[in-house]
């Protein structure tokens, strides 16, 4: 296979000055509060330009002979486009910290759109690793004292998983004698059955499923209200879309028996990290890990649902569920990580909270509406994709997976709805929640996060009301 280095310059040409552009914003960043304000807005141009490209481009955008964009991820990428400008709108452009996890969002952003449109393993390995390392860097822009601890176990974590990674890159290979997922024939079997599951494990880990969700956990402990989106959006959906992608294309070449097998064995991981995600979830008193928990519970859910389902499993209602469940996750945390103390040293407790509601009346309704849609709320989109995921395991015959995801995700919506229960504040309590509350304790509601909030809501409630903007 023949990869000529100058290819790679023939990409879109608004690619390219988004690249450059970003790189330039990147430099000037260093200065002083102008040059700030500058690299900000340069951002937000770079981030445009490219959007309005992807609008009046056609159905299919050809950046390169592996990278190719159907109708339904030039839709995507151009969501992704939008939630970037969001995400520097909330960061703002004043202080260094907030505008590099801007400028790094743009670089993810790029990468992300690389790995939508890309059908080789080669280039899905570079993309996808140099998104995970981004990834890993991004803890440290917000400011948080264990930020280093947290970017070194990422990037170590990342480090083995893409050895894995790229040996059953290897063994694919080996077995396939290209790297492309185009016309797959399998000349070894044995070889294709190894890199199968080599590719599995790397999927486990990068989407955070258990027992491999511990680099997950930290993650989520050190992102800041304005990377929210960078980690859901720009890192996790198209890492989810892909993976889940290039599996069923794989899978789908196997011989009938590893087939079942395989099925059998992604049937067992994927309820037994939703099983364990929301008993966790139940089990905890923090709200950021408790979330977090549920998190991983959401993800098996739809990963199963579209691994599993034949008919239902298409790449129309993958995205629209992978839509969903990021939005739905991204306004639980940004109003859970609004409760965060100031000083950083304070965590999310159940008393904590209750303190924060004393003092801020909006930031308490805003809490339970946020909870409620994660639930599945009527109007939103939760509950129509939760509606449609169950359906489509139910009628492809798997009745006893459906049972136990149903069973786990009460236990799931009881985690949550316990949110709202154990910080209701009682007559009794006012008095000395009154005395131990203090404004400069605990995280105001501030005018960028309930821009975001409101942004994610509005998605929630239109994809909600019209899901055939993705699916038929």
């Amino acid at each position: 296979m023949k990869f000529d280095a100058y290819d790679i310059l023939k990409i879109d040409t608004t690619i390219v000055i988004f690249i450059v552009v970003t790189c330039f914003a990147a430099i000037v960043s260093f200065g002083g509060k102008n040059w700030r304000r500058a690299s900000g807005l340069l951002l937000i141009f770079s981030t445009a330009m490219l959007l309005g490209n992807l609008f009046f481009s056609s159905k299919e955008i050809v950046l390169y002979k592996y990278l190719t964009l159907s109708k339904i991820e030039v839709r995507f990428a151009m969501l992704l486009c939008l939630l970037n400008i969001l995400t520097v709108v909330i960061n703002g452009i004043q202080k260094y910290f907030d505008l590099g996890s801007s400028i790094l969002s743009s670089f993810m952003l790029i990468f992300s759109i690389f790995i939508l449109g890309t059908s080789n393993l080669i280039a899905f390995f570079v993309f996808i690793e140099a998104l995970s390392y981004i990834m890993s860097v991004l803890p440290q822009f917000s400011n948080r004292k264990e930020a280093i601890e947290i970017s070194i176990k990422s990037g170590l974590s990342n480090t083995i998983v893409s050895t894995i990674f790229f040996i059953g890159v290897g063994i694919f290979y080996m077995a396939t004698g290209r790297m492309g997922l185009e016309n797959i024939v399998v000349g070894n079997e044995m070889a294709y059955r190894i890199s199968i599951v080599l590719l599995l494990t790397t999927m486990i880990f990068k989407i955070g499923l258990a027992p491999l969700n511990f680099w997950v956990l930290a993650i989520h402990q050190g992102i800041s209200r304005g990377q929210i989106i960078s980690y859901f959006f720009t890192f996790l959906a198209p890492v989810i879309y892909v993976f889940t992608v290039t599996m069923q294309t794989i899978l789908a070449k196997s011989s009938p028996a590893f087939h079942s097998s395989i099925l059998l064995a992604m049937a067992v991981i994927f309820v037994t990290s939703n099983i364990y995600g929301n008993i966790m979830s139940l089990a905890q008193r923090e709200l950021r890990k408790s979330l977090s928990y549920n998190g991983i519970a959401q993800i098996s859910l739809l990963a199963a649902v579209i691994l599993l389902s034949d008919k239902h499993g298409n790449i129309r209602s993958l995205m629209y569920h992978l839509v969903i469940t990021m939005l739905s996750l991204s306004l639980a945390f940004s109003v859970i990580l609004e409760l965060w103390a100031q000083d950083q040293k304070e965590k999310i407790t159940f008393s904590g909270v209750k303190r924060y509601f004393v003092a801020s009346n909006f930031g308490k309704w805003k809490f339970i509406f946020a909870i409620l849609i994660l639930t599945g709320a009527p109007l939103s989109g939760v509950i129509v994709s939760r509606a449609l995921l169950f359906s489509g395991l139910i009628s492809d015959g798997h009745l006893l997976v459906s049972f136990v995801f149903i069973i786990s995700s009460v236990l799931g919506v009881v985690a949550l709805l316990r949110f709202i229960a154990e910080v209701n504040v009682y007559p009794q309590e006012m008095d000395l929640l009154l005395a131990s509350s203090n404004e400069t304790e605990i995280g105001r509601v501030t005018i960028s996060s309930t821009i975001m909030q409101m942004a994610l809501i509005i998605a929630l409630i239109v994809l909600g009301i019209f899901p055939s903007i993705f699916i038929k």
